[in-house]
């Protein structure tokens, strides 16, 4: 039994589904995950034999990639000359072209690898789910929301619904609701620190303080820039271009509709000391594609940057003992002084790239 709950979206293989392109960890910060952190297992050379045989990759078949896994993997289909530039303005700054992020080295700019086949997403859902629904020992339970997972004693034995149905295991449960789903439903279960549980009137099952502790998260800065013609796709959103564009995309599978938006990018120094890149860009192919930025009145576009390696560390927790409620997510940015100086270190860097 596997609880896969989205809180910000309904999905199945909704991590995937939500991911523009795939980005496999490069070897110098995946192997301080064994060595220097202890987690056996998890490091680079341990993890990307798995990622060989998950992805159909239709450009490199090496010793980072491989052919004939069940998710598809291509470059974009059709790139806008505006990603050409962004590409030159970043060698302009000293940034080297780099053809593979996923490949021996991450730093540079270029194209992003899309989890696409044949110009369409290729998500976990299409790619492992799709091919077995039909198996008997598989049930997909849609508009399903966990609301606790249901103990005997320190065991877990199935799940409650909302609804109030309750789904029992025959082996186990397995909680993959992501970075705030997963500690959520575990408080909600009344797994978690005893006095945030006795706080928002949950029984303790477990006093385990870790849960909902240690929140990580990547701060995107962007700059926002004007184009001086019809470079991007901000033009799309008029009704008779979304509708040739929906129109493009059924008959000849290319165009606006065929885009994820954001095919270029890429990985650079912060602190030029790092022992990997720790910031990564986006170049957004519009001005309106932030949440609370208005699109700009002529053709715009975006570059995001994000540091990779944040200090400051965050909270989820309940608001009450209602499964119903959204968690309170605090962040927390920027409470280290170096993530506020290494991301404008990275911001002063997409601005000159911009420029």
């Amino acid at each position: 039994m596997c609880c896969a709950i989205r809180r910000r979206k309904s999905s199945v293989a909704a991590p995937r589904s939500m991911r523009r392109f795939i980005r496999a960890a490069m070897p110098p910060i995946t192997i301080l995950w064994g060595d220097e952190e202890g987690c056996n297992g998890w490091d680079y050379r341990s993890v990307l034999p798995y990622f060989k045989r998950a992805e159909d990759n239709q450009r490199f078949n090496d010793d980072y990639h491989a052919y004939g896994g069940p998710l598809g993997v291509s470059m974009p289909s059709a790139p806008l000359p505006i990603c050409d530039a962004y590409i030159r303005a970043g060698q302009e700054l000293g940034i080297p072209y780099n053809p593979d992020f996923n490949g021996r080295e991450q730093a540079g700019v270029g194209f992003y690898q899309l989890t696409q086949r044949n110009r369409r997403r290729s998500s976990a859902s299409l790619a492992y789910l799709a091919p077995i629904r039909d198996r008997r020992n598989l049930t997909i339970r849609m508009n399903a929301q966990v609301a606790t997972i249901v103990l005997e004693k320190t065991r877990a034995t199935g799940v409650a619904l909302m609804s109030g149905e309750v789904l029992r295991a025959s082996r186990e449960v397995i909680v993959s609701s992501g970075a705030i789903g997963s500690p959520k439903l575990l408080l909600q279960s009344g797994i978690g620190p005893a006095d945030h549980l006795k706080k928002v009137g949950i029984a303790v099952k477990h006093d385990l303080p870790g849960v909902g502790e240690n929140m990580q998260d990547h701060l995107d800065l962007f700059v926002i820039a004007e184009c001086t013609g019809d470079h991007t796709y901000d033009g799309v959103a008029k009704l008779h271009r979304t509708l040739a564009a929906g129109l493009q995309y059924v008959l000849l599978r290319s165009g606006p509709v065929a885009s994820s938006l954001f095919e270029t990018g890429g990985f650079w120094y912060a602190d030029p000391d790092a022992r990997s890149p720790d910031i990564q860009f986006h170049l957004g192919l519009g001005s309106g594609i932030e949440a609370g930025v208005e699109k700009l009145k002529n053709a715009g576009v975006t570059l995001n940057s994000a540091y990779l390696h944040p200090r400051s560390r965050g909270t989820v927790r309940l608001a009450s003992n209602d499964p119903a409620l959204p968690p309170l997510i605090d962040p927390n940015y920027w409470s280290d002084p170096h993530d506020r100086k290494m991301s404008l270190e990275g911001l002063k860097i997409a601005r000159e790239i911009m420029q």
